[in-house]
């Protein structure tokens, strides 16, 4: 995956569908820093978990933001599918601004 020139650039690809529970795992990467990323998505709500980061070190405001974004990534692209039984996106691809 590419380093953005500013903002984050989050690829996730589905791990696993089980049971109600949507896995992705991919990663986050921002100028300065590539950040792993496991994310658990259901019908009422998403979680994200950040791993392992290369690169330049992120303070704990800028892990708290990325992970609040990507969470919100998650759910945007998975609510309506996984409340109505459809089939999920296997992959998630997205730019945002980081702030």
């Amino acid at each position: 995956m590419t380093q953005p020139a500013n903002g984050v650039r989050v690829e996730l690809t589905l791990a696993s569908n089980e049971g109600g529970t949507a896995r992705y795992e991919g990663r986050a990467c921002l100028p300065a820093s590539t950040v792993a990323v496991a994310a658990d998505a259901e019908a009422a709500r998403a979680t994200v978990t950040l791993g392992e980061i290369e690169g330049e070190a992120l303070s704990a405001e800028r892990q708290a933001t990325l992970e609040r974004l990507v969470t919100a990534l998650v759910r945007a692209a998975t609510r309506v599918e996984l409340q109505k039984g459809e089939p999920i996106p296997s992959k998630i691809v997205r730019w945002r601004p980081l702030e």
